[in-house]
């Protein structure tokens, strides 16, 4: 029974929504979430709560956000014992695609006791099915697992694929959801320069709606690029530099 894991996801949720939502009640950066079940023997999609769970819900009533969240994790324990977790995800995928954007993240979090038996793909067939809902970039998808099977290979190889992590279900549940959202929320101010060549560090100059950065408000190291505050969803980042020169020995 996942009774007590749904319980613990529900109690400590505030471990999570901290790094969404600032102490002013204003979004850290735009969400939307959706809960599902592993059960494929059902539709398994909290729909109910689909228009609930978003940031915008959040900044207008943080408490009935919390308690809609606590409600709908709350999927019940009756049904296949079949943990199909992959099968649900994409089931998401296809029924409810108006949910998922081109420019946003994809945060996938499974939450199960069981080893994973979603059998009619390889995890890396499973991978590449989630990573296709962003085809500007799938690595805007990552999947984290918060599971008992932690050597199960189908679990830690979709992890590894996405860039998602593998979770103990019996560790604490606050440093786990606190972990995922403050992963999350360096990954929404996070940029990946696409370069094939390097970059001189020192003429790195980034700018946010017009405005020059300060080398203070972001960092920067093998190519990727963080702001320290996530921009405003609709921002405009610009940035510009030179590369390292290239030296070629003639002999």
């Amino acid at each position: 029974s996942m009774s007590g894991e749904q319980a613990a996801l529900a109690a400590n949720f505030d471990s999570m929504v901290n790094n969404m939502v600032d102490a002013n009640g204003a979004a850290i950066y735009p969400f939307s979430m959706i809960i599902t079940t592993s059960d494929m023997t059902k539709d398994t999609i909290q729909k109910n709560y689909i228009d609930k769970l978003t940031s915008t819900k959040a900044e207008f009533d943080f408490a009935q956000f919390k308690a809609d969240f606590k409600s709908a994790i709350y999927v019940g324990t009756n049904g296949s014992a079949a943990e199909r977790m992959y099968e649900a995800v994409n089931y998401v995928l296809v029924n409810e695609s108006s949910f998922y954007t081109e420019n946003r993240l994809s945060i996938i979090v499974n939450v199960s006791d069981e080893p994973e038996q979603s059998t009619s793909k390889s995890t890396a067939q499973w991978a590449q099915t989630f990573q296709n809902s962003k085809i500007m970039d799938p690595g805007a998808v990552r999947v984290f697992n918060i599971v008992e099977e932690i050597n199960d290979k189908r679990y830690v190889d979709m992890a590894a694929i996405t860039g998602g992590k593998v979770y103990n279900i019996r560790d604490p549940f606050d440093g786990i959801m606190n972990d995922i959202s403050i992963t999350v929320k360096n990954l929404v101010s996070s940029f990946r320069l696409k370069t094939g060549r390097v970059i001189n560090d020192s003429t790195l100059v980034v700018k946010l709606d017009g405005r020059t950065l300060l080398s203070s408000e972001y960092t920067y190291a093998s190519n990727s690029l963080r702001l320290v505050t996530p921009p405003a969803e609709g921002a405009v980042i610009d940035v510009s530099y030179d590369y390292s020169p290239i030296y070629v020995y003639l002999p």
